[in-house]
């Protein structure tokens, strides 16, 4: 069947295979109604409700698809670009409170607005950031990011860790110079008492929502 299914359809649909609850007749059907054959493509018609409207399926069976998506794009190391920009604010509402942060920019997949991101690229530049000193202060600060699970490199310049998600994130105190070839700053710090609203005690960090276009 699975070979049929590939030859007669389309050879994305292997990936399909791999979603717990997606065995070819179901990927079939979703052809077969929506001709839609890929991950991404599959997940906005759930979202959209349009996976329960198909024969021998429903609302449950469409929330367990989802589920199924979302510990799929997990294994496989991929995120929503959702996911990634919530983690990015809680971030960013961190990095915030480090005296002499300026601004702090969004790189990689999340400044391009892919829809789904391997990893999270963060600039930071400001006064912190220019001397060896001050970046090595700033990227020690970083490292004691609370949702931080394991640090996977630390240097002067850079510190890479996993979030209890496990996203992955990398941060530079980077120079300005840097920065400014970047189009989508996302957060800029006017002044620490002004710009950062007051954490919510159920979240334990406020969000702020990137400005990235």
């Amino acid at each position: 069947m699975q070979a049929e299914l590939l030859e007669k359809y389309h050879p994305s649909m292997l990936q399909l295979l791999k979603i717990q609850g997606l065995g070819p007749k179901t990927i079939a059907l979703i052809w077969s109604a929506y001709q839609v054959s890929d991950v991404d493509g599959v997940e906005k018609l759930a979202r959209e409700g349009k996976i329960r409207e198909l024969p021998r399926m429903g609302e449950k069976h469409e929330k367990k698809l989802l589920k199924a998506i979302e510990d799929y794009r997990r294994i496989s190391g991929r995120f929503l670009i959702d996911a990634a920009e919530t983690e990015a604010n809680k971030l960013a509402a961190y990095l915030a409170e480090f005296p002499g942060f300026d601004k702090i920019t969004p790189a990689g997949s999340l400044r391009r607005g892919r829809e789904t991101v391997g990893d999270l690229d963060i600039l930071v530049t400001g006064a912190a950031c220019c001397s060896a000193e001050e970046r090595q202060r700033a990227v020690q600060y970083i490292a004691q990011y609370p949702p931080l699970m394991s640090i996977i490199a630390q240097g002067d310049n850079k510190i890479s860790f996993r979030l209890r998600s496990d996203l992955q994130v990398d941060v530079a105190p980077a120079s300005a110079r840097i920065v400014r070839r970047s189009h989508a700053v996302f957060h800029r710090i006017e002044s620490p008492q002004r710009s950062l609203a007051p954490a919510r005690p159920q979240d334990g960090l406020h969000a702020q929502r990137i400005q990235s276009r």
